[in-house]
C-alpha cells in the first residue's frame, strides 16, 4: 500500500511534464516542462538582486519555452536572445511564461 502513494506522486508529476499555456497576445501556444525541484532551486535561488532575477528569467524562457515540435520558441537560446527576452519583450508575458514553467502559479489544465 505504501508504494501507491508513491506512484500516484509520479504520476501526477509526468502529466506536467507535457504541459502548454497559450498567449493570445503573441497568437502561440508555449510547451514546456514545469521544473523538477532541483531545477527550480536553481532557478530562484542564489542573488536576489532585480538585474538577475531578470536574466534567471529570461534564460528559464530561451531555454524552455518550446513549441510543438519540442523545439526553442524563439530559438537557439544564445546571450543575444536572453537580451531581447530581457528587454524587448513584454515583461509580463514573459513572467507568466516564467511563472507557468517554474511551476508556481496555478496547476495548468490536464492536456489530453
Amino acid at each position: 500500500m505504501s508504494g501507491e502513494p508513491l506512484q500516484r506522486a509520479l504520476a501526477h508529476f509526468a502529466q506536467r511534464k507535457n504541459a502548454t499555456l497559450d498567449i493570445p497576445e503573441w497568437g502561440v501556444t508555449v510547451h514546456y516542462c514545469v521544473l523538477n525541484l532541483m531545477e527550480r532551486q536553481a532557478m530562484i535561488g542564489g542573488s536576489s538582486r532585480p538585474e538577475d532575477l531578470a536574466f534567471r528569467m529570461a534564460k528559464l524562457v530561451a531555454e524552455k519555452a518550446k513549441d510543438a515540435d519540442g523545439k526553442p520558441l524563439f530559438g537557439e537560446p544564445t546571450p543575444e536572445l536572453i537580451r531581447q527576452i530581457q528587454h524587448e519583450m513584454d515583461p509580463v508575458i514573459i513572467d507568466r511564461i516564467a511563472v507557468a514553467i517554474v511551476g508556481r502559479g496555478e496547476e495548468p489544465a490536464k492536456n489530453s
